[in-house]
C-alpha cells in the first residue's frame, strides 16, 4: 500500500497541463516553514479553525503522511491547506473528526479554486455546500441533527420513542457516578473510541485538536463511572453559545445498562443549566441514524470529492478493478 501512496504522489506532484489552475500558484511543504505562518497573517481564521491549531496538527507526527499546499495569486497568499493522507486519497487535517465544522485557512471564494489548484484527489465534510467547479466529482448531502435547549427537548424524546430507552437506562444505571472534566477524560475516551473503530489515522491528531481546546476552555469531556470503573465517555466542542458532540465511547460489558444513553442524557442537562443554547449532534451517513432519537433534522452537511479528470479516472480505474478481481474471488469457478 506504501509503494501505491508513493505512486500518487507523484503524479500529484508533477505539473499538469490541463489541471484547473485559475491563475493560482502552488507551493508544496513537507514540513512547517515561517513562510507558511507570515501567509496565514493574511488569512482569516474562526473560532472553531484557529491558525495556531492548524500549525500544531501540521507539526504532529503521525503515521499518515502529511503536507501543506500554500496557494498564492500574483504573490498574495489566498490559502494555506493543510491535508493528511488517507489510503488513496487526500483530507484536510482537520477532517476525520477533529472538528465537524472546520473552516480552511482561505480567503472568501477561493476555497474551491484553491483545492483544485493542487491538482490532488481531496475529499472534504463541510457544513457548507461547495459551489460548482470544474474539478467537482462527489457530492452527498448528509443529514445534520441537533435541538434547541430552550425548547424542552425532552419531548422530541418522547415523541422520537426514545423516552422509554431514556428511563430503562436510569434504572439500570442507578448509583452511577457522573464526572465532568476529570483528569485523562478526554484521553481515555479518544483512545477507546479510536481502539474501538480502528481510526488509528486520525486518533493523533484528535488528541492535539482535544488538547489546544482544553487549554482555552472550549473542550468537556464526561464520564460515567460504576464506583472507581470508568464505563462510558463523551467529548464535546463549545462554539458560541452550542455544544458540539465529538467523540464517545462505553465499555461494552455495560451495554444492557444503556450508559451511553444514560451519560448522553446527562450530557443534555448539564448543557442547559450552562446556559448554553443548543446541542449539535452533528451528521450521520444514515437517515435513521441514532442521532435522530436525540434531535431532529436540522440541516444538511456535505461530503464531496475535489480532484483533477487524470486522477479521477486513475481512481475510477482502480475501482473498477477491484469490484473485477471481487466477483472473479467469489465465484464458483474459484472457489
Amino acid at each position: 500500500m506504501r509503494a501505491q501512496v508513493d505512486w500518487l504522489d507523484l503524479i500529484e506532484r508533477l505539473s499538469i497541463p490541463w489541471a484547473d489552475r485559475h491563475g493560482l500558484s502552488l507551493r508544496w511543504f513537507d514540513r512547517w516553514e515561517s513562510v507558511l505562518d507570515d501567509a496565514l497573517a493574511h488569512l482569516p481564521q474562526s473560532e472553531q479553525c484557529p491558525h495556531e491549531l492548524l500549525r500544531q496538527l501540521m507539526n504532529n507526527p503521525t503515521q499518515a503522511a502529511k503536507r501543506t499546499a500554500l496557494i498564492t495569486e500574483q504573490d498574495r497568499p489566498v490559502a494555506v491547506l493543510g491535508l493528511r493522507r488517507r489510503k488513496m486519497f487526500w483530507e484536510p487535517v482537520w477532517g476525520g473528526g477533529v472538528c465537524e465544522r472546520f473552516q480552511m485557512a482561505a480567503l472568501p471564494g477561493y476555497l474551491l479554486p484553491a483545492l483544485a489548484r493542487t491538482a490532488s484527489n481531496i475529499w472534504v465534510f463541510s457544513r457548507d455546500r461547495p459551489a460548482s467547479s470544474e474539478s467537482l466529482r462527489s457530492l452527498k448531502a448528509l443529514p445534520r441533527f441537533g435541538i434547541a435547549l430552550t425548547d424542552g427537548y425532552e419531548q422530541h424524546w418522547k415523541t422520537s420513542s426514545h423516552w422509554n430507552t431514556v428511563k430503562s437506562a436510569r434504572r439500570r444505571t442507578v448509583g452511577f457516578g457522573f464526572d465532568i472534566d476529570p483528569p485523562g477524560a478526554a484521553e481515555w475516551t479518544i483512545t477507546n473510541w479510536a481502539r474501538k473503530w480502528s481510526a488509528h489515522e486520525a486518533e493523533s491528531d484528535i488528541l492535539v485538536a482535544a488538547r489546544y481546546y482544553q487549554s482555552v476552555g472550549r473542550y468537556h469531556s464526561f464520564v460515567l463511572r460504576d464506583g472507581g470503573a470508568r464505563v462510558a465517555g463523551a467529548t464535546y466542542i463549545v462554539i458560541g453559545s452550542e455544544l458540539l458532540a465529538q467523540w464517545n465511547f462505553f465499555d461494552n460489558a455495560y451495554r444492557r445498562n444503556g450508559v451511553q444513553t444514560r451519560l448522553d442524557e446527562l450530557v443534555f442537562a448539564w448543557a442547559s443549566e450552562a446556559g448554553l443554547s443548543t446541542m449539535d449532534l452533528g451528521a450521520s451517513y444514515e437517515d435513521d441514524s441514532y442521532k435522530r432519537h436525540w434531535a431532529p433534522n436540522v440541516g444538511q452537511s456535505w461530503l464531496y470529492n475535489i480532484a483533477p479528470l487524470h486522477l479521477h479516472v486513475v481512481r475510477t480505474g482502480l475501482k473498477t478493478v477491484r469490484r473485477a478481481i471481487g466477483r472473479v474471488s467469489v465465484s464458483p469457478r474459484s472457489a
